[in-house]
């Protein structure tokens, strides 16, 4: 039986849709009568099988992928070589890895392509076998790789890792320098000093045994006041010679080193007075040694050329003559050059004489006088004495043309009852200051306000 030839599919007679605006007329180019054949049953089953097919096919082609059993290769770049039983030779042994620690391999792997492509940096482990070390040296140890099932290693580069072992100490080294510079005054000199003088330096034993100090290369130029420089240390040997090993290490790599210029100069020395009652033309002061040689830098000597050392106080010249030794200190980076220590200050009123003068207590002197009476709290007081005294000094050209009530009045006088808290007679010290530098002062006894007192009672 002859088989008929089958016509090519026209898809888009499949899918072409005639229409007449929705009444389902023929169109106006077909012949009057003749209505348009629908697809044929046969050709929408032609069109399915076809988009199975292509499913199919996608489907076959994932599996077949993932079960491809062609040999293929996969290659790793830098991997880190760890070392095993480090930790066992440190406890062992008392010696770690020194150098070695850091190296990295290539490595090339072949196996069936749906493992090797699967296969990560991960699921390698490269390493070199610390166990059969008992000493320190040098070594050069295999490099393992482990690699899953159904891998092999093609290459490993390098094949090979050295390692240096030995003890890890760590030793503080002193800190030197070798300094060149130029004085700008052949008087000048140059103190140094180094603010970290050591460093601790830790690496191999072998190595750090050998390291003298850390050595500061300092070009100063010429050096006319103080500087300060930071420097990079440098590890030496006993000869001078640099200690190089990668794996020295040092807790600071710089050193901050102060270099101070300094020179010797003479100073006067002189005095001043405390409460400023009286002009220093009104007292004549003389020192066991009226200058010293002092030691400094150019900075703090530059406008040094006088140093107060002692203040009087006026009120210590109730007699006529005051002397005291007094310890020299001097200002702070100041150094004393010379053999004094001790200097003898004496002091006395030039011209002077003292008076003695009453001041009295009664209500109208009371509002005269600029006395402040401090009461003693919930308690009553009256004055037993009708006068206290005051004794005041001063130079006696002026002072002696001023009356009693001038200088009574020019003082600030004070009667502090506030601590008192028992009734009876009692003795009240009396505070008395010139109100202004009015060219004379308060004198006391030795015994301090012996001289300027009161009598009072006291009672609830």
């Amino acid at each position: 039986m002859k088989k008929s030839k089958q016509e090519p599919l026209d898809v888009g007679s499949i899918f072409s849709e005639k229409s007449d605006g929705g009444s389902g007329a023929p169109s106006a180019g077909a012949s009057s009568g003749a209505s348009q054949p629908s697809p044929s049953s046969s050709q929408k089953g032609s069109l399915a099988a076809k988009i199975l097919a292509v499913l199919c096919a996608v489907v076959i082609w994932v599996y077949a992928s993932s079960v491809d059993t062609t040999t293929t290769t996969k290659n790793f770049s830098n991997l880190a070589v760890t070392n095993k039983y480090a930790a066992e030779l440190v406890e062992n042994y008392n010696i770690s890895v020194i150098s070695g620690n850091d190296a990295l391999v290539d490595i090339t792997v072949e196996g069936k392509k749906n493992t090797i492509n699967k296969l990560t940096e991960d699921d390698i482990v490269t390493y070199v076998d610390l166990s059969g070390i008992t000493e320190a040296g040098e070594y050069t140890l295999k490099v393992n790789v482990n690699v899953p099932n159904g891998v092999n290693v093609s290459v490993c580069s390098p094949s090979s890792v050295t390692v240096f072992v030995d003890e890890e100490v760590s030793e503080s080294k002193p800190v030197k320098t070798s300094t060149t510079f130029v004085k700008s005054d052949s008087d000048y000199m140059v103190d140094e000093r180094i603010e970290t003088p050591t460093v601790m330096v830790t690496g191999p034993k072998s190595v750090v045994d050998s390291v003298s100090c850390a050595l500061l290369n300092i070009d100063l130029g010429t050096l006319s006041s103080s500087v300060d420089v930071v420097s990079r240390i440098t590890l030496v040997d006993n000869y001078g010679n640099e200690v190089v090993n990668p794996y020295l290490r040092t807790n600071v790599s710089e050193v901050n080193v102060h270099y101070s210029v300094e020179m010797y100069k003479t100073v006067r020395l002189t005095t001043d007075l405390r409460n400023g009652t009286l002009g220093s033309d009104a007292v004549d002061v003389r020192l066991s040694a009226d200058e010293i040689l002092v030691k400094g830098s150019v900075e703090d000597l530059a406008t040094l050329d006088e140093y107060t050392f002692y203040t009087l106080d006026e009120e210590l010249l109730y007699n006529d003559v005051f002397s005291s030794n007094v310890r020299l200190v001097l200002p702070e980076g100041i150094e004393n050059a010379s053999d004094i220590s001790d200097i003898t200050v004496t002091a006395r009123v030039r011209e002077g004489s003292v008076r003695r003068l009453p001041v009295y207590l009664d209500a109208q002197s009371l509002a005269d006088c600029n006395i402040r009476v401090i009461e003693p709290g919930d308690m009553r007081y009256s004055f037993t004495d009708t006068y206290f005294t005051v004794s005041v000094r001063g130079n006696s050209k002026d002072f002696e043309k001023l009356s009693k009530e001038e200088i009574v009045s020019s003082l600030n006088l004070t009667i502090d009852m506030s601590d008192l808290s028992s009734p009876g007679p009692t003795v009240v010290p009396v505070t008395a200051a010139p109100s202004a530098n009015i060219g004379y002062y308060v004198v006391y006894s030795t015994d301090k306000k012996d001289d300027c007192s009161v009598d009072v009672r006291l009672s609830k």
